[in-house]
């Protein structure tokens, strides 16, 4: 297949996350690969990761790549296309995961492939790995988890990862050393049940969970932002709800829940940024209980998957610079068990998880020879 055509095929084939359906990708892809694989499994059950293995499989020279299946949901209505139907026009394709992250899965294979094919794997392994559930903050249990502990369980340690998330069009290709944590908050204020007409003294929960918010964004910006390349921790309110019926009305209610999202500095654990949050709420008397905490991740400039990709970029003469992700993507767990895994150098697109997601074609054909280039130096 055509680049192209092996996008358009994993694109319509529906992974919307909520649905944990990734096996017929899955089952898709191991058939894919196949007459080029030297060892293929699966693993992790029903909603199973594949995992595929191409060169020399006694090599202590090893390279992953690891891409995720699923995709954020999609309906069809506010989209110009049909979510699930990969469209080409003027040079973009359109379709729900054409760059978070199919794009850069369909590199990844057709650059392996590529590699097979030539003869290049004979002193080194190449690991693909298609991983499952990362969308719902990339603390999965079923996914790149289980395929880390699968390959150190059985003595396999890459030097290297990559994961090639997608990159933003019309801005500069970032190798990314890392990317911030996340942490997902539901805070609950009290206060005293009331009729709104009475000239009592009140304590009302929504101006509670109102005063807690405006301190953490007093502390805690709301607006991300960079210091010397790397990306410091915000919070955004994603939700406020007071009351047990919206449509109750001279009524102050004695509840008010807020939902925060807090995406934690690469230079900031997980536990100091939810110690702050947490001496906020104690000031406003607020109950808070954390369901979701993905920690941060970061490696050394100096590993030697990215000197690797560095000279690839300037063999291409492609401009690229260091940094670090904003989003939270399945790095950590690599980075965790000491394999160096990179992320950022899928295609170029936008709109990732909001309609009409669309990548550059152009930039699909560039990561399958970066990614290539990067195989062959290895």
């Amino acid at each position: 297949m055509k680049d192209i055509e092996l996008l358009k095929a994993m694109v319509e084939i529906d992974t919307t996350n909520q649905k944990a359906n990734e096996s017929e990708l899955a089952d898709f892809l191991a058939r894919y690969v196949k007459p080029y694989a030297d060892k293929l499994e699966f693993i992790g059950g029903q909603r199973k990761n594949l995992i595929a293995y191409f060169g020399n499989l006694k090599s202590k020279n090893i390279l992953c790549f690891n891409g995720h299946m699923d995709v954020a949901a999609a309906e069809e209505k506010g989209w110009e296309t049909k979510p699930f139907k990969l469209t080409v026009k003027n040079g973009f394709a359109f379709g729900r995961g054409t760059a978070d992250m199919k794009g850069g899965l369909a590199a990844s294979v057709q650059a392996v492939i590529k590699a097979k094919q030539a003869g290049l794997l004979n002193n080194k392994l190449i690991i693909l790995a298609c991983s499952v559930d990362e969308e719902t903050g990339a603390d999965s249990e079923f996914g790149a988890k289980l395929v880390v502990e699968h390959l150190i369980k059985n003595n396999i340690k890459p030097q290297g990862c990559v994961i090639p998330e997608p990159a933003t069009y019309q801005q500069d290709v970032r190798i990314n050393l890392g990317h911030r944590g996340l942490l997902w908050i539901k805070c609950k204020a009290y206060g005293k049940a009331m009729h709104s007409g009475l000239i009592n003294t009140e304590n009302n929960a929504i101006n509670n969970i109102m005063a807690f918010i405006s301190d953490i964004q007093k502390e805690i910006t709301n607006q991300p932002k960079r210091i010397n390349g790397v990306p410091q921790t915000s919070c955004r309110v994603l939700y406020v709800n007071g009351g047990k019926d919206e449509e109750v009305l001279n009524a102050i209610p004695d509840i008010a829940v807020a939902h925060l999202d807090v995406r934690t500095s690469p230079a900031e654990a997980n536990s100091k940024v939810l110690l702050k949050i947490q001496n906020i709420a104690g000031r406003h008397n607020i109950d808070i209980s954390v369901f979701k905490n993905t920690p941060s991740a970061s490696i050394s400039k100096n590993e030697k998957i990215v000197k690797v990709f560095e000279k690839a970029f300037e063999n291409q003469n492609e401009k690229y610079t260091l940094g670090y992700a904003s989003p939270t993507c399945d790095a950590h767990w690599f980075i965790e068990t000491d394999i160096p895994a990179i992320n950022g150098l899928g295609v170029s697109g936008e709109n990732v998880h909001t309609n009409n997601e669309f990548i550059e074609i152009a930039s699909l054909a560039k990561r399958v020879e970066l990614f290539y280039n990067v195989i062959k130096e290895w």
